[in-house]
């Protein structure tokens, strides 16, 4: 699901959370009216061809009433460098909303963010909220100051929150046992959503999962994203995270192979 279009938006406010990380607001009135949770996306960064390609970016949250389009990101590397330098005022150019959104059809449901994968399951929390969903989520992260998104989150669902440097995880918060009918929703790093994974299918519990802390070049050109998939008589094949994803259901998704 992908009504790409491209827009010129303009950065409203850019700001540094914490060492590496960033917070930007946008006015992209086209993209925030047509997004849909777990989507991302392109930013041209840079001029002429240094960096080629684009800047896969998961939307954090949308306003579609003010226009507005709010990411998180982290630089990584030296297109993540450029976007850090930009100013309020400027213009980015950008292509989205792209890639396979999470369903938000459910009755009641959890949601799993490890880190930087709390960004997609921002808006997600924020849609179910306003269906009358009852929302349980669980956010960790490696400390208290990078659970940027708790004050936020706390006001969508019922919010648990863990950081590594006081001796716990995301995963410790998980209970025994999930009501019926409840849809899990995860993202995060491969190791924790593996275990996620299992946990949701000990509790007999069906899923999605948001892989996009895979997404490399974007467009599918690389295959740095392909991840194996549970295909047609029982073999294996791959799919492009940034191309069929970045949202898969959970049970299809082969995290041992």
């Amino acid at each position: 699901m992908s009504d790409r279009t491209r827009e010129f938006a303009t950065v409203l406010e850019h700001t540094r959370l914490a060492d590496t990380y960033y917070r930007l607001r946008l006015a992209a009135p086209v993209i925030a009216k047509r997004c849909h949770p777990g989507q991302f996306v392109f930013i041209r960064v840079g001029e002429g061809t240094q960096p080629l390609l684009r800047r896969p970016i998961s939307i954090c949250d949308a306003d579609p009433q003010n226009g507005e389009v709010v990411l998180l990101y982290r630089t990584v590397g030296h297109g993540t460098e450029l976007l850090a330098r930009v100013s309020c005022g400027s213009q980015l150019d950008l292509m989205g909303p792209i890639g396979t959104p999470f369903p938000e059809d459910c009755t009641q449901a959890v949601l799993i963010a490890g880190g930087m994968g709390a960004a997609p399951l921002h808006l997600l929390a924020r849609r179910l909220h306003q269906a009358d969903v009852p929302v349980t989520m669980y956010y960790g992260a490696k400390t208290e100051e990078q659970l940027f998104l708790s004050h936020s989150l706390s006001s969508f669902s019922s919010l648990q929150t863990a950081a590594e440097q006081d001796g716990t995880t995301v995963l410790s918060l998980l209970p025994a046992q999930l009501p019926p009918q409840t849809t899990v929703y995860a993202c995060g790093p491969v190791a924790m959503l593996r275990r996620v994974q299992q946990w949701a299918e000990q509790c007999g519990a069906k899923g999605f999962v948001s892989l996009e802390e895979r997404l490399a070049c974007g467009i599918g050109a690389c295959s740095g994203c392909a991840f194996p998939m549970h295909g047609p008589n029982g073999k294996t094949m791959y799919k492009k995270v940034c191309v069929d994803g970045p949202v898969f259901p959970m049970e299809e998704v082969v995290f041992d192979a």
